[in-house]
């Protein structure tokens, strides 16, 4: 049963739900040092026995997928002959697979650290097979299998964004080899300030001068929530976090966290998860303790404020939070994360500025008894109860009822679920808006947009992706950085977050599924470094 398909204004191609790629699936990651000779395993089915498949590379990332003489055949092969029922008996499905290499030998369309999109097509009827992405698939799948779907449907169900092509996505090379002066300005987006600027702004609020005082001062009891992790998604660093309800004055609530490294007391990122973790437990060396505290009222100049504290527990002016350490003044480089629309000016920060909700899902986890995810679940829970009596914004509170349905933040003993998706993001008739926020937004943006008070750039709706941001984002991502020495990849603005975004298929989702929105193109689908 073919039909026309257009994904989020990809162009339209003539796919079958009977016919289809199951692997490898698109936004595929591939590691390896070299993409010319890398072997796949390639595999699908559809509904005719001894039916000729041919498996084809797109000759360069920036030729016209539309057109057949874009594609170079590098492996055939065929169907076979035993029938497998998917929900209807009387239209069975035969299985395919092949291991090739996509990039054969002399094939230079698939630079190491960019894109190639590949294709299935039918040799007896032209039709290019149905595709699907890695994000979503699997869970489809069984959800479709469960319910006795026939494969017709699961194919309605599960189609991605690929339009009939699978993205393989080189991760060897990212924007963190590139010299220094290419690489992205990771923080740089709030600007510098003086130290002695920082220190008017912490006398604005009368910052506490020690962490010890910090604690005094905000009603630290030493059985508030706590919880121990490696924010791996953002920093790449062992993180003991407390938050507080403040019961004097006008309430409030204050929350802490300190910072550990592989080595105590030396603030290095992307070290060892179980070293830094197991130095985390032990309280052996804390590099940095970064606080921040909400006084009522909501939403108004210095309401949320922030506060560093160095190795020795003293207040300090900087925080050096990547391993290049441009941007290291204080409050700047937090509210580059912490309200995208904030900002610090005349010795204050403006109304704008967000506590952010804890995500589990990103985190790494120590084996140890007691610090677990499933161990620190409720803590987890405890403290984003705390997050939600501050002012956040409409995404906030929106991921933390969706984390936390069918019950809420405030349920004792509800555990926060990984899977996540804003409704409207969701979609009855495939998977590529689910598969664009889970793999694509909660991978390089959620964490950071989802504090912006902006509603076009919070990202709840799949809406806030209209074609001009869409080609901002693609810019952003995939413009590679310049030999005379300009930097590219502003997106995403922490290095952590940069490394981990380029090393997921996310960039094969976006380009297969979100590509230049007006006439032509922009010339970036390699999405190279």
């Amino acid at each position: 049963m073919p039909r026309v398909v257009s994904i989020s204004g990809s162009f339209a191609v003539v796919i079958s739900l009977s016919s289809c790629t199951t692997g490898p699936l698109n936004g595929t990651p591939y590691s390896g040092a070299s993409t010319v000779g890398a072997t796949f395993s390639f595999q699908g089915y559809t509904n005719r026995q001894s039916e000729s498949i041919s498996l084809q590379s797109l000759i360069s990332p920036t030729a016209d997928p539309t057109q057949d003489a874009s594609w170079l055949p590098f492996a055939t092969t065929a169907t076979g002959t035993n029938p497998l029922p998917v929900g209807d008996p009387s239209n069975p499905l035969y299985s395919w697979s092949i291991t090739a290499a996509p990039a054969p030998a002399g094939f230079t369309g698939w630079p190491v650290g960019g894109v190639l999109r590949t294709r299935a097509v039918s040799q007896d009827n032209a039709r290019t097979l149905t595709t699907f992405d890695a994000p979503t698939f699997s869970a489809c799948l069984g959800a479709g299998l469960e319910a006795g779907d026939t494969w017709a449907t699961i194919g309605t169900s599960c189609n991605g964004l690929g339009s009939g092509m699978v993205a393989l996505v080189s991760t060897a090379a990212t924007p963190l080899i590139l010299p220094a002066a290419q690489q992205p300005d990771w923080l740089g987006y709030k600007g510098d300030i003086t130290t002695a600027q920082t220190e008017t702004y912490y006398g604005s609020w009368g910052a506490p001068a020690t962490l010890g005082a910090f604690k005094t001062t905000y009603g630290f009891t030493g059985s508030d929530p706590t919880a121990t992790y490696y924010n791996d998604n953002d920093l790449g660093i062992g993180r003991e976090m407390h938050c507080h309800k403040i019961t004097s004055g006008s309430g409030g609530v204050a929350c802490y966290v300190s910072n550990y490294s592989a080595t105590a007391g030396v603030g290095s990122f992307g070290d060892n998860p179980t070293t830094v973790l197991a130095n985390a437990i032990a309280h052996s060396g804390a590099f940095a303790t970064v606080a921040m505290v909400y006084t009522p009222p909501a939403n108004s100049p210095n309401s949320v404020k922030f506060v560093v504290y160095d190795k020795n527990q003293n207040r300090t002016d900087t925080a050096k939070l990547d391993t290049v350490g441009a941007h290291v003044s204080v409050p700047n480089n937090c509210l580059t994360c912490h309200g995208i629309d904030s900002f610090f000016l005349g010795g204050q920060v403006n109304g704008n500025a967000k506590f952010l909700p804890f995500d589990p899902s990103s985190y790494v986890f120590s084996t140890q008894s007691g610090f677990t995810l499933s161990a620190q679940q409720e803590a987890f829970r405890q403290l984003n109860a705390l997050i939600a009596q501050t002012p956040l914004t409409a995404a906030e509170n929106d991921f933390l009822a969706g984390s936390y349905a069918p019950n809420s933040v405030n349920t004792p003993g509800a555990f926060a679920s990984d899977a996540y998706v804003p409704s409207n993001w969701v979609s009855s008739t495939g998977q590529a808006l689910q598969s664009t926020y889970l793999g694509i937004v909660k991978v390089g943006c959620r964490t950071c947009h989802m504090s912006a008070t902006n509603a076009s750039l919070d990202f709840l709706e799949e809406t806030d992706w209209t074609p001009t941001l869409v080609n901002t984002i693609r810019r952003y991502i995939c413009q590679p950085a310049s030999a005379s020495g300009s930097a590219r990849h502003p997106m995403p603005q922490a290095q952590r977050t940069t490394q981990k975004f380029w090393q997921s298929g996310a960039r094969g989702l976006l380009i297969t599924g979100w590509p230049y929105q007006a006439s032509g193109d922009d010339g970036f689908e390699a999405c190279v470094p």
